[in-house]
């Protein structure tokens, strides 16, 4: 899917994690990519367990309103939480504040046309 911030498109492809073994794997074990993020559904809580770099952690209610931004969150963190969250958006770490976003901020969601995911 593609990520807008306002109405603006991001640049950001965003893999969405439904299932519990992609939600816990997540960022795990591998190099996060600038252009890239993992929206973790039905969760409100976090850990960058084996992560190898740091990560923004953005918490969005079910409107997609961003609640909670925790920034920079280093590898091997327990958790990270925020009371109302409905979703997890993961970010590499800074891109958060590169794009603009802040709490109360709408984030929309778009999903791919056929074409664009040959």
């Amino acid at each position: 899917m593609k990520m807008r911030l306002g109405g603006d498109p991001t640049g950001v492809n965003v893999a969405v994690a439904e299932g519990f073994l992609s939600k816990s794997l997540g960022f795990m074990f591998r190099k996060v990519r600038e252009d890239e993020a993992i929206l973790l559904a039905n969760c409100s809580s976090i850990h960058t367990l084996f992560m190898l770099s740091a990560i923004d952690a953005v918490f969005l209610d079910p409107e997609y309103r961003i609640i909670r931004i925790q920034h920079a969150m280093k590898p091997w963190r327990l958790a990270a939480s925020a009371p109302g969250a409905k979703m997890v958006l993961e970010l590499p770490a800074y891109s958060a504040s590169n794009l603009g976003m802040k709490p109360g901020d709408k984030i929309e969601f778009e999903k791919r046309t056929p074409d664009e995911t040959r």
